[in-house]
């Protein structure tokens, strides 16, 4: 069994193909290529460029596993008042509506993640999707003969990764973090569960990739982090175009952000372990960086060495955390139960689109099989009526061409036989 994580994030194609099983997986292969600005984006024309991606790579379409952008939900963070997880399913979308604020809710769909019981009520980590970003994300698919079995929220796949690793099994509080040139991800698992989950597009100011200063009237690079930004440009940590002071603005954003979801988790345990990942975590001496700023002990592990792999063209420990929990999801390891299939979106199985054809085959196949025992039971009809008045006919001839001789009758005196007449009987 083998499944393939797709990760379309604002400028890249990401791709993880995976073999084994959930407890022994096996990397085939890891692929990345860069979007082409031209096509527009994560949700623009790039179809060709999937499609080529996909016959380049010769990898499967049929289990394939892919996300949804967290940049494009709503998460939060809501309390039910009961803690059967039927009740929770019937009525989740109820209980979000009251934190959706100003949006209609029947516009979404909703998926959750327990990760806390108290007497008679539960916290959910919840996020809300738009049906329109999934119908666009499963169209554009469908052009490419892909109908994935899951649509996963990308940092649910970052969190299943580190979790398969057994992170949070070490350690009661854990905080992922995935530093990517466009978009800050990060996840707080406690005691095994995905307490926090956010996803936060970076902006800089007026500076850009290439760009250079224009003496004293340029402006470093704003920091913004924002939930609700733009896809504009932005460049990563690790340029070499990028200097010092401009580094230690970013740095000085994203250490923010991560100290405001570590404070909206309201736990009482404390940060004990962090790992980082993604492509701007090539940074030397980043670790040494958090680890300063946040006084625990931070490291990027190094995926290769945990997952048996083949042929890697591209570096799976900095860039393939989340395709890597989407094929993870593929073959069985979902920790967190999210998936964004539901709905007029469900998947319906591998065969749903073959049952049409199947039933028309079935019935054609049913009409030939009974006109063929029709047709053999009036052949048999035919021919035991036939063999009957043939039988007929033989009794006929022989009766003619050999008569049955007259009655003899034995005279009781003599024994002499003599031919018994009518009149002598008379």
């Amino acid at each position: 069994m083998g499944a393939v994580g797709l990760h379309i994030d604002a400028h890249s194609i990401k791709a993880v193909a995976l073999s084994g099983s959930e407890k022994s997986p096996h990397v085939d292969g890891f692929y990345v290529e860069r979007l082409d600005p031209s096509k527009g984006g994560p949700d623009g024309d790039i179809v060709e460029q999937l499609e080529a991606f996909f016959d380049a790579h010769a990898l499967p379409r049929g289990n394939v596993v892919a996300s949804v952008r967290a940049v494009d939900c709503i998460l939060r963070d809501v309390a039910v008042p009961f803690t059967k997880d039927a009740l929770i399913a019937q009525t989740i979308k109820f209980q979000a509506e009251t934190a959706f604020h100003s949006v209609s809710i029947d516009d979404f769909i909703i998926q959750y993640s327990k990760y806390a019981e108290g007497e008679n009520k539960s916290r959910l980590l919840v996020a809300g999707c738009k049906k329109n970003k999934v119908e666009r994300r499963l169209g554009m698919l469908e052009e490419l003969k892909i109908d994935p079995v899951h649509l996963d929220l990308d940092v649910a796949a970052l969190a299943t990764t580190y979790h398969q690793l057994g992170v949070a099994a070490d350690h009661r509080m854990v905080v992922i973090v995935e530093l990517e040139a466009n978009n800050l991800s990060i996840a707080v698992l406690e005691d095994g569960k995905l307490r926090t989950a956010r996803s936060i597009r970076k902006r800089f100011g007026e500076r850009r990739k290439g760009q250079k200063d224009e003496g004293e009237s340029a402006r470093l690079p704003v920091v913004i982090l924002d939930d609700d930004g733009g896809d504009e440009d932005s460049f990563a940590l690790e340029d070499s175009g990028i200097t010092s002071v401009e580094r230690e603005s970013i740095l000085a954003g994203i250490f923010r952000e991560i100290d405001k979801t570590i404070t909206l988790t309201q736990s009482d345990e404390s940060v004990d372990f962090m790992c980082i990942t993604g492509a701007s975590a090539k940074l030397p001496g980043i670790e040494e960086m958090f680890e300063e700023h946040f006084e625990v002990e931070v490291r990027k592990v190094e995926l290769e060495k945990h997952f048996s792999s083949g042929s890697l063209s591209g570096d799976l420990t900095h860039q393939g955390a989340v395709p890597l929990g989407l094929a993870l999801k593929g073959l069985g390891a979902d920790p967190w139960g999210m998936d964004f299939r539901q709905e007029e979106f469900i998947y319906q199985g591998r065969f749903e689109k073959l049952k049409k054809g199947l039933a028309c085959t079935m019935t054609i196949l049913f009409l030939m099989c009974f006109l063929l025992a029709f047709g053999l039971k009036q052949d048999l009809r035919v021919k035991v009526e036939r063999r009957s008045g043939v039988n007929i006919l033989q009794r006929h001839i022989y009766t003619v061409m050999f008569p049955a001789p007259p009655p003899v009758d034995v005279d009781s005196r003599d024994g002499t036989p003599q031919i018994a007449s009518q009149e002598a009987k008379a």
